[in-house]
């Protein structure tokens, strides 16, 4: 339900939170399709290099560089349901070594009545939810590039009303709806030793906040929420011995000084857990180019938490293309 089985990047930088291990999806990734300059997906287990996340697929979303876009694109759109979206991405290469790029997106729903025949009678205005289907989001990416040195923040929030009146809901109730807000930010340097050796290392840090407010009668609701912060860093060799071989080495330190949840209940009940850790963890990954149509894969990944658990992630594959 949380999308917690696959990893999704942002131009290499994770979204999954660290509470639920979740990634938003759809609207609740509110991002310009004009911005984004190719999405690469990788299929099966990505633990090895990745974590933990990637166990059934890696998603990369990459948005365009300051030399893609070279200039400003605005947007607007109107759409059914009351729905406003604008748009703005701009970007310029400065010089040959540098470049930088800014987006901003924003959409708005004012949603359509919606007819649930479950709740088809006099006590449930007759199954039909008025105007809840609304959706407010926002979000506003950055780059700055200068030789090997790159920096990149990004922000989204999507506020959603819920017309459905799902686990035991009052039906057709305006005060149901959810919050989603992350904000991170990233600085990754690249170094090319020689001709076949690259080392790349990074420092992150992210926040994501939750919140829901569920009514179940006419008086006070049911809210939750919760939410991560962390930071860390990461430092990776790759090592091409020839043109069909490539290792990737490295190792990972995340410290999450915040992965809480809480409930407040109708009748003043307050409950919270926060589970603050940090993660270390070391990882190996080597690929060989068998035969133009055969690829072999071989990698192990370990990570450490501080409150007592671990795990081993090994990855073996062999990788068949029968014809181009």
């Amino acid at each position: 339900d949380y999308n917690d089985r696959i990893l999704l990047l942002i131009d290499g930088h994770t979204m999954n939170d660290q509470t639920w291990g979740g990634a938003n999806i759809g609207s609740a990734l509110p991002l310009d399709l004009s911005i984004i300059e190719r999405v690469e997906i990788v299929r099966g287990p990505g633990s090895a290099l990745y974590g933990t996340n990637a166990m059934f697929a890696v998603i990369n979303i990459v948005t365009k560089s300051g030399a893609t876009l070279d200039g400003a694109h605005v947007s607007a759109r109107l759409g059914t349901g009351g729905t406003r979206q604008a748009a703005v991405a701009a970007g310029r290469p400065l010089g040959m070594r540098g470049a930088f790029t800014v987006s901003g997106f924003v959409s708005r729903s004012d949603g359509g009545d919606i007819f649930f025949k479950e709740f088809d009678s006099p006590q449930t205005n007759f199954g039909v939810a008025h105007g809840l289907d609304w959706e407010r989001s926002e979000s506003l990416l950055g780059s700055f590039t200068w030789a090997d040195v790159s920096v990149r923040a990004g922000y989204t929030s999507r506020a959603k009303g819920i017309p459905t009146a799902s686990f035991g809901a009052t039906f057709n109730d305006p005060r149901y709806q959810t919050i989603d807000e992350s904000l991170w930010g990233e600085i990754q340097a690249r170094r090319d030793v020689s001709g076949n050796v690259h080392l790349t290392g990074r420092l992150y840090a992210d926040r994501y906040r939750y919140s829901g407010i569920e009514p179940v009668g006419p008086g006070p609701v049911y809210a939750d929420g919760g939410g991560s912060t962390d930071a860390g860093a990461e430092g990776m060799m790759t090592w091409e011995p020839s043109s069909r071989s490539r290792v990737t080495i490295g190792s990972e330190f995340r410290h999450v000084s915040r992965a809480n949840y809480y409930e407040y209940l109708p009748d003043g009940t307050y409950s919270h857990d926060d589970s603050p850790y940090d993660l270390a963890s070391v990882y190996a990954q080597a690929e060989w180019q068998a035969r133009p149509w055969l690829n072999l894969v071989g990698g192990a990944r370990y990570d450490g938490r501080s409150d007592g658990h671990a795990g081993a992630a090994p990855r073996a594959a062999i990788v068949i293309t029968p014809d181009s």
